[in-house]
């Protein structure tokens, strides 16, 4: 893999943990990259918002992630390993996955937490989709309410944006959630995040 990362200049890497392991295996991992590549690379990890909603959330890796990001920081430092958290807000929760704010009220640093949602209706159970009307004011409204709103991704790129319009291609999906997460906030906004 080292020799892979290197030839192709790969900057990073996604850990996507889906079944039940000891703690000590991803930050084995963490700390052998961050030797292996450097500070500069960069290390994210896909957990369910549940893992990251409660610290005894339903969790596909068996570990929890509170713990991991106490324990997984640069040895001597405070500095942590995990760049970010990719949290699948979506999936088979008995009652829809937690909210982007249960994730906040747990303590999450919002610069850390990208919220990853369904981008079209047919990938995954339909509590994880919003249309991208809805998603662009979700996006306006958490910008406003945690500074440092650490964005949004979509499963799949290869039919984003097909349930929301029949024509609709995935470049276009993700661009309007981009012109939402890059818009100007509005100067009744900055006052509010100011006081």
């Amino acid at each position: 893999m080292a020799s892979l990362i290197r030839q192709y200049h790969i900057d990073g890497l996604d850990i996507d943990i889906e079944e039940e392991v000891d703690i000590s295996i991803p930050l084995r991992l963490m700390n052998a990259l961050r030797r292996d590549f450097g500070e500069e690379f960069i290390i994210t990890m896909t957990p369910l918002s549940s893992a990251l909603s409660s610290k005894n959330g339903q969790n596909l890796s068996g570990f929890s992630y509170f713990e991991l990001d106490a324990l997984a920081t640069v040895p001597g430092s405070d500095k942590k390993l995990i760049s970010w958290y990719n949290g699948m807000f979506y999936g088979k929760f008995p009652r829809g996955p937690p909210t982007y704010d249960a994730v906040m009220d747990a303590g999450w640093n919002p610069e850390r937490v990208v919220m990853v949602v369904l981008d079209n209706y047919d990938n995954g159970p339909p509590n994880g989709f919003r249309s991208i009307g809805n998603l662009q004011d979700t996006v306006k409204e958490f910008r406003q309410t945690y500074p440092g709103f650490g964005g949004v991704a979509g499963w799949e790129y290869y039919n984003a944006g097909g349930s929301d319009s029949g024509d609709m291609q995935p470049w276009q999906w993700f661009k309007s959630v981009g012109d939402s997460l890059f818009a100007k906030l509005s100067t009744s906004a900055i006052v509010k995040d100011e006081i």
